[in-house]
């Protein structure tokens, strides 16, 4: 998977590109966990994440933090509020998917349609969606952002950092955590692989 073109960190660091590009990246915090399993364990214990988030720039980056860590494939992704919620309430385009929730949302705040605080407000004031994990990942430092976020009953808020190998180190810290180290809500679901039958299908 090619490595995301991003005009701002291009022109500030082009030579962290080919850096990033070059090696094989880790989950620092996680090292040991991951050390502990075997491959084939860790792939059947990876949750599904639904990532929120209009900016295809964004989008791209994050799903290849994710797929570093073999997330990627797991990861759902809605472009606005109101395309987030069909997902969650099997909607339209959704109506046919899996009953099953995914383990940790990840949320933009500045979208169209429907902003991320009216998702995250729709979601936890839900009882069937409340248990599910969300996390705050927005380029928004502000302080009005950050206490309506925990009075609305947020997991996480996350400012999304500006250089892409940090930006990069935080989403699969993120994602590493919420999917594999985290033990989801009731009825999340795991990773389905290649041959594998959902129960009641």
């Amino acid at each position: 998977m090619a490595i995301p073109n991003r005009n701002l960190h291009l022109e500030a660091e082009p030579g962290r590109y080919r850096q990033m590009q070059a090696k094989q990246s880790t989950v620092p915090l996680f090292t040991s966990h991951f050390q502990k399993k075997d491959r084939e364990t860790i792939m059947d214990e990876l949750k599904s994440i639904l990532l929120v988030e209009d900016d295809p720039k964004d989008v791209e980056l994050t799903l290849f933090a994710l797929s570093e860590c073999n997330l990627a494939e797991d990861t759902a992704v809605t472009r606005d509020g109101a395309e987030a919620l069909d997902y969650l309430y099997r909607r339209g385009a959704y109506t046919d998917r899996s009953d099953h929730q995914p383990a940790v949302i990840l949320l933009d705040l500045k979208m169209p349609k429907i902003n991320g605080l009216q998702v995250l407000k729709t979601i936890k004031s839900d009882a069937k969606l409340c248990a599910i994990p969300v996390v705050i990942l927005t380029s928004s430092r502000e302080p009005s952002d950050l206490n309506q976020c925990y009075r609305l009953g947020v997991n996480s808020f996350v400012v999304k950092p500006l250089h892409f190998d940090e930006f990069s180190k935080v989403v699969k810290e993120i994602g590493t955590f919420w999917a594999l180290v985290n033990e989801p809500p009731p009825g999340s679901i795991g990773r389905i692989f290649p041959g594998h039958q959902e129960p009641g299908r």
